[in-house]
């Protein structure tokens, strides 16, 4: 109704922290002017989350890796294994941290986007439209994440693509290149996708995009690049705004939250994440 507001605070230990707490502790936080007239310009304003992450991405990767399950972890390992490209992830991770600026952007809105007949195929879990926004280092970074998607493109069944079925009853590749406004769109299409079957992906001389929507992939850059009444921003809402002056200088994490966005798709989700906590003896049911 009229919302919650919490105000944490904690004592750090400079001497207890570890090196990688250290390491991001020194970073200079994003002001209120950066975050409205950068990192928020591209968030649509119905966003049900905003999140902006100040942090070395190649740090946040590794910690991602050591807290997945290791049969995972291996399995991600294995594919790029198998291009020839890479032996270990940590080669991939310091590639990937390379290329990009120590930043990134979260955002998630409601699934609204007009189906595509033609589209990937896919189950019907509800999910929420998400982003993930990362900004290059300059020319070094397009190419390297070009590159990066061209790798995966070409190794279709190692990463699990497929695309459209063809005549002969085979399927290409799913991997495709569309354009939206000038910008070059890579689609990645899989049936494990849940919700859509799709991850998009995006580049600018500034920007890399990576969606679960190729539609969202084009909001997104038509909010940036456009705004106004068609595309209204995030950045412009009034209450966003006024939350934002009105919270410390800088900060290395910030936080959106709109619960009436939400509802939807969570209310959609409840039926779907109770049969997903039913336990079910495959061994005895199969037979």
């Amino acid at each position: 109704d009229g919302g919650a507001r919490v105000d944490l605070h904690a004592s750090l230990s400079s001497e207890l922290i570890s090196p990688l707490m250290k390491k991001h502790y020194a970073l200079d936080g994003i002001g209120h002017d950066d975050l409205l007239q950068n990192a928020a310009l591209m968030a649509p304003a119905d966003s049900a989350v905003f999140a902006y992450f100040n942090g070395d991405v190649g740090d946040l990767l590794n910690e991602a890796l050591a807290s997945a399950e290791p049969a995972m972890k291996q399995a991600i390992e294995d594919q790029f294994r198998a291009t020839g490209q890479y032996r270990r992830l940590s080669e991939l991770i310091r590639k990937i941290d390379g290329a990009l600026k120590d930043r990134c952007v979260l955002i998630m809105r409601t699934n609204d986007y007009r189906e595509d007949p033609d589209g990937p195929p896919h189950n019907e879990e509800t999910v929420f439209a998400t982003a993930v926004v990362f900004w290059l280092q300059g020319r070094t970074g397009v190419e390297t994440m070009s590159q990066l998607r061209e790798l995966i493109g070409r190794h279709p069944q190692q990463f699990g693509l497929k695309g459209k079925k063809n005549a002969d009853g085979t399927y290409a590749d799913g991997y495709y290149k569309n354009k939206i406004e000038g910008y070059d769109i890579r689609e990645f299409w899989s049936e494990l996708i849940p919700g859509t079957g799709v991850i998009a992906t995006a580049n600018t001389t500034k920007m890399y995009i990576i969606s679960n929507s190729f539609a969202m992939t084009g909001h997104l850059l038509l909010t940036l690049t456009q705004g106004g009444d068609k595309y209204p921003r995030l950045s412009e809402r009034p209450e966003f705004r006024s939350l934002i002056m009105d919270s410390i200088p800088t900060a290395d994490l910030v936080t959106w939250v709109d619960p009436r966005e939400l509802a939807e798709t969570l209310e959609a989700r409840v039926p779907q994440a109770a049969r997903d906590t039913v336990q079910i003896n495959w061994k005895t049911e199969r037979p």
